[in-house]
């Protein structure tokens, strides 16, 4: 949709601008390896289940909205990807499977902000 400007059909005050378009995304397999990203700098695998993202360009404040996928190593959906802390540079993520943290097969996150 952000490549939809000025339409008299669009009802977003904001189609166009940076608040619609995702300023971070990365999708990495369970080593923290980057398969493909956009404003990321680097992935670390910070412990089970946990994955630190740096983000290319700092987020000009922490409220920012992070969405958070995993699957398992067999392709499955995990039970529980959360959000474990969020600075303006990084943005730390951990995966759980039956309330025990777990190393994902794959994670796939996306966030929206300024």
């Amino acid at each position: 949709m952000s490549g939809i400007i000025g339409t008299s059909r669009s009802k977003s005050k904001v189609v166009g601008k940076s608040l619609d378009t995702a300023k971070v995304w990365a999708r990495s397999n369970n080593d923290a390896d980057k398969l493909s990203t956009f404003g990321v700098s680097s992935l670390a695998d910070t412990g089970t289940g946990v994955i630190t993202v740096t983000f290319s360009t700092a987020f000009a404040n922490v409220n920012y909205v992070a969405a958070t996928m995993t699957s398992d190593k067999s392709g499955t959906f995990m039970h529980f990807c959360r959000i474990a802390d969020q600075t303006t540079t990084t943005c730390t993520f951990q995966n759980w499977e039956n309330n025990v943290a777990a190393d994902g097969g794959s994670y796939h996150l996306i966030i929206f902000g300024e």
